[in-house]
C-alpha cells in the first residue's frame, strides 16, 4: 500500500508543471548565517523594525515596551495589530524610513544565505517546471534561481506565471523591493484578502494544481491563509487530489488536527529533524525515467542550431538519425540555420544571432507544449558562445535535455546529459586555479574553462578585450585538464568532473564576493562543454554582467551577453544639460523637473550648463544606472555633441571621446537617452557601454524631447519594463505633434540585452507613485 511519500512523488513525477511549492520563512531562517538569520520569522523581523523605530526616535521607551511584550507571546492577531502600529510609526508603506528599514533587513538576506540541500531541491523543482511561490519578503528565491519577483499586486503578471508563459517567483505577500506590497500589518492583510485578482488566483491554485508547503513550521494560521482555507473547506471537499504541508514527524498529527478532510490538506512527514528536508526535497525531483513513464510518451523535440559557412559540417536530420544511442520514438525537429562567416561577426553581427537565438528558444519552450515532447535533444555546429547563450537560455526547458555531438573529424558520437552532482574521483581530471585577488575587490571577474590542448589560457588573452571595454580585469579562475590528460579527447562522462570544478568556482566567487562588475566566461573545448557551462550559470549571481566572448585571432573578443531578468530596482539617474549660446543656461535644466514628479528625488541628478570637467566629475561622484544627455549635436552625423565652456561659449566633443570619456570613468549604464539631434553615431558607439541606448535620427525639438522624456520616466516610475516605457513615450510624442516626431526617436538594444524585461524601478517608486 502506497504511504502519502509515495503518493507525493507519484504526484510530482506525473508533471512538475502542475506543482506549485508554498516557500516559508523556516527555509529562508535555515539557509541564513550570522546576525540576519533572527530576522528571518516574522517575529524577529517585527523585533527588529521596533528597534529601527527606536533608533529614528519615532517609538518612544513605553510603546516599545509594549510592543515587546506582545511579540513575546503567540497571538498572531495581536503581532498583526503590532505590526500596523510600527508601519504607521516609520511613516507609512509609502515612506522612505519603511522601505529604507526593508532593504536593510529583509532585502540583505540574499546576500547572506548558503546554498542548502533544501534550497538546491526547490531550484531543481522550479528548473522541472514547478511554481515557486513565497509568503516570505526576502530575494534569496530570486537570487538562487535567477527569476523576477511576481508580487500580489501585479495580478497580470501573477496569471501569466500560473499559466506557463512567464517564469517568476510569486510573493504571495510582497516583496521588500516593492514596499507597498507587503502584506505587514492590519491593512496590507485586509487589502491582500480583500484583493478579488489575489484570491482569484489563489483559489486556481487549490483546484487546478497540487500545492506543496515547505518551511511553515507547525502550520498555517496566518488570517490569510485562514480565510483561504475556509473558503476551501466550502468549496474543495469533494475534489480527488490532495494538498501537501511537509512537517516534522513529530509534528505531523497535530498539524494534520488543523486542517479538516475537506480542505484537501494532508500534513507528510520529511523526516525526525530539520536537517531531513533537503534530502526529503531532492528525492522528490523527478529524473529523466520517471518523467518519460509517467509521460507515457516519447516525442523528442530535436533543436538544430548551424551558424557559419554552411559546409558538411552541418548538422542535418539524416547525420543525426545515425547518432549512436539516440533516444528511441517520434522527433520533431526545429531548425535554425544561420549562414555567416564566423570569423567576421561584428558588433551588430553578435546582437543579431541574440536576437535570432532568443526568439528560437521561445519557439522551443512553446513547441514542447504543443507536442507533448518529454525529452530535447540540441545538436549543430556554431560558435561556442552561442552554444553557451543557448545553454543557459534554455534553464527554463522544463524537460530533460541531451547534447549530441558528432566529433569533428571522426566518426564518434557524444552524447551528453545533464550533468549530476560529480564524485571527488571525477574532478582530478582538471586542475583549478583561484586567482590572488586585490584589496578592493572590484573588477571584471573571468571564469576560464579549457578543455582542448590547441592553446594555453592565461590572462593576456581576455585582458585586453575587458580594458578596451573600459573594465579592469580582478582575476582569472582557470579550469583547465590535468596534463596527463590533454592529448585524449574529452568524453561525456568526464562532465560531471569538470560540472563540479565549476561549482566550486562558483561557491568561491560567491564566498568572496568578487562579481559585482559581472563575469566573463572563457571556453575552449567541444561544444557540449559550452552548453552545459552556460546552462549551469545564474545570471543574476554576477552583477551586471554575464558574458561569453568569441575566441579569435589568439584572443577573445566580446559575442554574446545574457540579459539580466531581476530588476535594479535603485537605478541612479544623472541628467546633463549642455545647452550653450542659444539657450541659455537654465533650460535644459527645467527637464530635471520631470524626474521629480516621477521618480525617488534621492536618485536623482540634475546638473545644468555643463562642461567636460563637471560631466567627468559627476560620473565619478554619482555613477548613473540612467544617463541622460540633453545637449546640442552635429548635423554632419559624426555623434558630436556640444558641452559648456567658459563665457557662455560652447565646446564640440566628438562623439569617440565622449564615449572615452564614460568609458574611463568605469560607469556602465543600463540606459542612456540622447536628447540630442543626430545623435545615432555615438548611440551605436555607446552599444558597447550601455544596455540599452536612445537616440534620434534627425533634428530634434525642445519640446518633443520634453515631451519624450516626460513619458519616459512616468512610465519608468510606475515600474514598466524599459521596452514598453520607450514605446509609450515615442507614442505621447507622436499623439502631441505628429507621427514624423516619434519616428526621429529610435533605439536599441546590446547582444543579448531584453528591454522587455529590463524594469528599473519597483512599481510606485515615484513621487506620483
Amino acid at each position: 500500500m502506497d504511504t502519502l511519500q509515495d503518493e507525493l512523488r507519484r504526484a510530482v513525477a506525473k508533471n512538475p508543471r502542475d506543482l506549485v511549492v508554498l516557500v516559508g520563512a523556516g527555509v529562508t531562517k535555515g539557509a541564513l548565517v550570522g546576525e540576519l538569520r533572527e530576522l528571518a520569522s516574522w517575529q524577529g523581523l517585527l523585533t527588529d523594525a521596533v528597534r529601527e523605530g527606536r533608533a529614528l526616535g519615532r517609538i518612544d521607551a513605553g510603546e516599545a515596551s509594549s510592543l515587546q511584550q506582545v511579540l513575546a507571546g503567540q497571538d498572531t492577531d495581536a503581532w498583526i495589530t503590532a505590526a500596523e502600529s510600527i508601519t504607521t510609526s516609520l511613516g507609512g508603506v509609502h515612506s522612505g524610513d519603511f522601505g529604507g528599514w526593508l532593504r536593510r533587513s529583509a532585502g540583505a538576506f540574499e546576500r547572506s544565505y548558503e546554498r542548502t540541500p533544501t534550497l538546491e531541491a526547490l531550484a531543481e523543482l522550479a528548473r522541472r517546471g514547478a511554481v515557486l511561490a513565497t509568503v516570505n519578503y526576502d530575494g534569496v528565491l530570486e537570487d538562487l534561481t535567477g527569476l523576477p519577483p511576481v508580487t500580489w499586486a501585479d495580478p497580470s503578471q501573477v496569471l501569466r506565471v500560473l499559466r506557463g508563459e512567464e517564469r517568476g517567483i510569486l510573493h504571495l505577500h510582497g516583496h521588500w523591493d516593492e514596499p507597498a506590497s507587503v502584506v505587514f500589518g492590519t491593512r496590507s492583510y485586509e487589502a491582500v484578502i480583500d484583493d478579488p485578482a489575489t484570491q482569484a488566483a489563489m483559489r486556481a491554485i487549490m483546484v487546478l494544481r497540487t500545492m506543496l508547503f515547505v518551511g511553515h513550521g507547525a502550520g498555517l494560521r496566518d488570517p490569510n491563509w485562514g480565510a483561504f482555507l475556509r473558503w476551501a473547506e466550502a468549496t474543495v471537499a469533494k475534489a480527488e487530489h490532495r494538498h501537501y504541508p511537509l512537517v516534522r514527524a513529530s509534528e505531523q498529527a497535530t498539524v494534520q488536527t488543523e486542517h479538516p478532510p475537506g480542505q484537501r490538506v494532508v500534513a507528510v512527514s520529511y523526516g525526525a529533524e530539520h536537517a531531513d528536508l533537503g534530502p526529503f526535497l531532492k528525492g522528490l525531483v523527478p529524473q529523466t525515467k520517471e518523467l518519460h513513464e509517467e509521460a507515457g510518451s516519447t516525442k523528442t523535440l530535436v533543436l538544430l542550431v548551424n551558424i557559419g559557412d554552411r559546409d558538411d559540417s552541418w548538422m542535418t536530420p539524416e547525420k543525426l538519425a545515425r547518432a549512436a544511442e539516440f533516444p528511441p520514438g517520434e522527433r520533431v525537429f526545429l531548425e535554425l540555420a544561420i549562414e555567416i562567416d564566423r570569423r567576421a561577426i561584428d558588433g551588430a553581427g553578435w546582437r543579431e544571432l541574440a536576437e535570432r537565438l532568443d526568439v528560437y528558444v521561445r519557439q522551443a519552450e512553446a513547441k514542447v507544449d504543443e507536442i507533448g515532447a518529454t525529452r530535447c535533444v540540441v545538436a549543430g555546429q556554431a560558435p561556442l558562445p552561442a552554444f553557451a547563450y543557448l545553454g543557459q537560455r534554455l534553464q527554463g526547458m522544463i524537460v530533460p535535455i541531451c547534447f549530441v555531438n558528432l566529433q569533428r573529424g571522426k566518426a564518434v558520437w557524444d552524447v551528453v546529459n545533464e550533468p549530476q552532482a560529480s564524485p571527488t574521483g571525477q574532478q582530478v581530471l582538471f586542475e583549478a586555479t583561484p586567482p590572488p585577488l586585490g584589496r578592493d575587490r572590484q573588477g571584471r571577474m573571468v571564469l576560464g574553462v579549457q578543455c582542448g590542448g590547441d592553446y594555453g589560457f592565461g590572462d593576456a588573452i581576455v585582458e585586453d578585450m575587458i580594458t578596451e571595454e573600459g573594465g579592469r580585469l580582478l582575476g582569472s579562475y582557470g579550469i583547465v585538464r590535468s596534463e596527463g590528460h590533454r592529448t585524449a579527447p574529452l568524453v561525456p562522462t568526464d562532465l560531471d568532473g569538470l560540472m563540479g570544478r565549476v561549482d566550486e568556482a562558483l561557491a568561491w566567487m560567491a564566498k568572496e564576493r568578487v562579481t559585482s562588475q559581472g563575469l566573463t566566461v572563457a571556453l575552449g573545448g567541444p561544444a557540449w562543454v559550452a552548453f552545459w557551462v552556460g546552462h549551469r550559470l545564474n545570471p543574476n549571481n554576477f552583477g551586471h554582467r554575464l558574458d561569453f566572448p568569441n575566441f579569435a585571432g589568439g584572443r577573445y573578443v566580446s559575442a554574446l551577453s545574457v540579459p539580466m531578468r531581476r530588476a535594479q530596482t535603485r537605478a541612479r539617474l544623472l541628467f546633463i544639460g549642455a545647452e550653450p549660446d542659444n539657450q541659455g543656461k537654465t533650460r535644459g535644466a527645467l527637464l530635471g523637473d520631470v524626474f521629480g514628479k516621477y521618480l525617488p528625488r534621492d536618485l536623482v541628478r540634475v546638473i545644468g550648463a555643463v562642461t567636460v570637467p563637471v560631466f567627468q566629475k559627476a560620473l565619478a561622484e554619482h555613477p548613473p544606472d540612467i544617463l541622460h544627455i540633453h545637449a546640442h549635436g552635429g548635423a554632419d552625423q559624426s555623434g558630436a555633441l556640444a558641452f559648456e565652456a567658459d563665457g557662455w561659449r560652447s565646446q564640440q566633443v566628438e562623439g569617440q571621446a565622449v564615449v572615452e570619456l564614460i568609458r574611463a570613468s568605469g560607469v556602465r549604464p543600463r540606459l542612456v537617452v540622447l536628447s540630442a539631434c543626430y545623435s545615432e553615431t555615438l548611440g551605436e558607439a555607446l552599444l558597447g557601454l550601455a544596455e540599452c541606448v536612445v537616440f534620434t535620427t534627425t533634428a530634434l525639438k525642445y519640446k518633443e524631447a520634453f515631451d519624450f522624456a516626460e513619458g519616459l520616466y512616468e512610465a519608468l516610475g510606475r515600474g514598466d519594463p524599459v521596452g514598453r516605457a520607450i514605446r509609450q513615450a515615442r507614442s505621447r510624442v507622436g499623439a502631441m505633434w505628429r507621427e514624423g516626431a516619434k519616428a526621429k526617436i529610435q533605439w536599441k538594444a546590446a547582444p543579448g540585452r531584453d528591454v522587455e524585461t529590463m524594469v528599473l524601478f519597483p512599481r510606485g517608486a515615484g513621487s506620483r507613485g
